[in-house]
């Protein structure tokens, strides 16, 4: 049976390698779809595929953008019918979190009541956004074997991390994909898993190290 999958952010680093992997990983008849905010770096991504079975098609899509995102579900819902595998690998965030972005953007956070370092913050809303939607669909997901969870992959070496922070013993993008490509073709999910926040383990037995539950 086709599979079908989306990857979103998936221009570079981490996206690039979960869109090649599972590009790899999957079957001639199965469609992943390399999606980013940006024509030329689509493009480009594309061009930097190698060894993929599976048939790779490069989309224009903003996730900060509703309308654009809805056009795309409608989109992928005519061609296919549904999705098998989405990796939400870009954030797409509530007004809050978004206002608190562009005052860190224009360098007026310090004088408010908002933190200036952008990263934590964000990953924050990112997990709240993925367990309120587990909360409303978690029955029906579980009866039909869906599972939507945030994954923390920790640290990893890209050339965005190293001009801010010492990457000594970081993975590369491929070596994370790794556990999380796994995950995401299991036959069968873990219902634990669902709602959680699934913390990546390294050099520990088990693939990951923590799940923090969704209740």
């Amino acid at each position: 049976m086709t599979r079908i999958s989306i990857v979103t952010g998936a221009t570079r680093n981490l996206g690039f390698s979960l869109a090649q992997g599972l590009a790899r990983r999957l079957d001639e008849d199965d469609v992943v779809y390399l999606t980013g905010r940006d024509s030329g770096r689509v493009d480009q991504s594309m061009r930097l595929l190698s060894g993929h079975r599976a048939n790779v098609r490069g989309e224009v899509l903003d996730v900060s953008d509703r309308e654009a995102v809805e056009r795309f579900a409608g989109a992928i819902a005519d061609r296919h019918g549904g999705v098998d595998i989405v990796f939400s690998n870009h954030y797409a965030v509530d007004r809050a979190v978004c206002a608190w972005r562009d005052i860190v953007r224009q360098g007026l956070a310090a004088g408010q009541a908002w933190p200036e370092w952008i990263n934590i913050p964000s990953k924050i809303g990112q997990v709240a956004a993925v367990r309120v939607l587990a909360q409303q669909r978690r029955a029906e997901d579980l009866r039909r074997g869906i599972l939507i969870a945030a994954i923390s992959p920790g640290l990893i070496d890209t050339g965005a991390s190293r001009q801010w922070l010492d990457m000594t013993g970081a993975p590369p993008p491929d070596e994370v994909a790794i556990p999380l490509l796994d995950l995401a073709l299991e036959a069968a999910s873990d219902a634990a898993f669902y709602g959680g926040l699934i913390n990546l383990g390294r050099g520990e037995p088990g693939r990951f190290r923590t799940l923090v539950p969704w209740i």
